[in-house]
């Protein structure tokens, strides 16, 4: 009796598989028909070109169209130059957040303004709030523009 489920079991995985590969073969042909009606579209052709030397006085960007144009001209259509700005973008969000904190301290008469400055708040001298979040927010929007300041110059 138990060799029937078992049984049972597996032809019921291998109806399951059949029909998920029937439906997956369905798909895949629904877009290889779509993509070969359509228009090409740059997004759907994309090479990663990586260490590009730059000449004097061009951008990168203005490089590769010059590169793409001379030694592919029939298939070239255009070309997008991606920077990480994975630093300043976390800068930025750290700055936001922390004027947040800032404006919603500001705007709460009961908030507390004073904290311990050492170990979880049980020991050390006590520090303004307000000043600390004033003076990190400082820091923070130097180290913004200084990172603005580099990635513009690694447009140039």
């Amino acid at each position: 009796m138990l060799w029937f489920h078992f049984c049972s079991v597996y032809i019921v995985t291998v109806w399951v598989c059949y029909l998920l590969y029937y439906e997956y073969k369905y798909i895949s042909l629904k877009r290889i028909a779509y993509f070969y009606s359509s228009k090409p579209q740059a997004h759907q052709f994309t090479i990663l070109v990586r260490s590009i030397p730059v000449s004097a006085g061009s951008s990168v960007g203005d490089t590769v169209e010059n590169f793409f144009t001379e030694y592919y001209p029939s298939t070239y259509l255009s070309n997008v130059v991606v920077r990480r700005t994975n630093r300043l973008r976390g800068l930025i969000n750290d700055a936001k957040k922390l004027y947040r904190r800032l404006v919603h301290l500001q705007s709460e008469p009961n908030q507390p303004k004073l904290k311990r400055g050492c170990c979880f708040g049980l020991f050390g001298r006590k520090v303004d709030l307000v000043d600390q979040y004033e003076k990190k927010l400082e820091d923070l929007e130097e180290n913004v523009r200084l990172e603005q300041s580099e990635v513009s110059l690694a447009e140039e």
